[in-house]
């Protein structure tokens, strides 16, 4: 049966007045599910040594081991049909931006009765974290992966120049991750030709993909 007829939505809008990009991501879920993904949700919390997971309080390992074993359960969840993430990104400099950032100021982090709401409202929080920072930083992730790649002797002058603070460590490590599990798992998602995490076109496009990632453009 599909997920929009039996399911529950869990939203989260990740930006703020320093935020260039904001992102609304909405997770998804079978209701015979939710009770076993929230609970999984905060396991992987409680394992970390984590209360709760914002992203904008993500600056240790700690943290980062949680949002990682996160995203980890969250694509195998995706590959079983039983959970779905959407997140559209938006700039909020621009005319559409303006106006979607008012909208959603007075909604974040979404609202929904169920007993497990803030343990999902989490994860799809971590995806809309997780997106806007691919668009702040992908100029900085780049050139953080060519220092810490096999080659960066051929970028050494900018590698002497580039010094990313500890908390951007923290989260380039968990970009790379996710990045690195779509990969394996085949899910067409990248940050090559856009200005951060993606989705291909077709993904955008089918209302049955796990998970869809789109910019939203004027």
């Amino acid at each position: 049966m599909p997920l929009e007829h039996s399911g529950f939505f869990f939203s989260s809008h990740f930006g703020g007045k320093s935020n260039r990009f904001h992102a609304n991501a909405r997770a998804e879920v079978h209701a015979a599910d939710t009770a076993r993904l929230g609970a999984t949700v905060k396991d992987i919390l409680a394992e970390a040594g984590v209360r709760a997971l914002r992203w904008s309080d993500l600056d240790s390992a700690r943290e980062r081991f949680a949002a990682q074993h996160l995203l980890e359960f969250a694509l195998r969840e995706m590959r079983a049909g039983t959970l779905r993430v959407e997140v559209e990104v938006w700039d909020a400099r621009s005319t559409l931006g303006t106006a979607a950032s008012d909208r959603d100021a007075s909604s974040e982090g979404g609202a929904s009765p169920h007993r497990d709401a803030s343990a999902l409202e989490q994860l799809a929080g971590l995806f809309a974290g997780l997106v806007s920072f691919s668009y702040e930083k992908r100029d900085d992730y780049s050139a953080w992966l060519r220092r810490s790649g096999p080659q960066c002797a051929l970028y050494s002058n900018e590698v002497a120049e580039f010094l990313p603070s500890k908390v951007s460590v923290e989260r380039f490590q968990v970009l790379r991750h996710f990045l690195d599990l779509c990969g394996a798992q085949g899910m067409a998602v990248s940050m090559e030709g856009a200005r951060g995490l993606a989705t291909s076109p077709l993904e955008v496009q089918s209302r049955d993909a796990p998970l869809r990632i789109s910019f939203k453009v004027d």
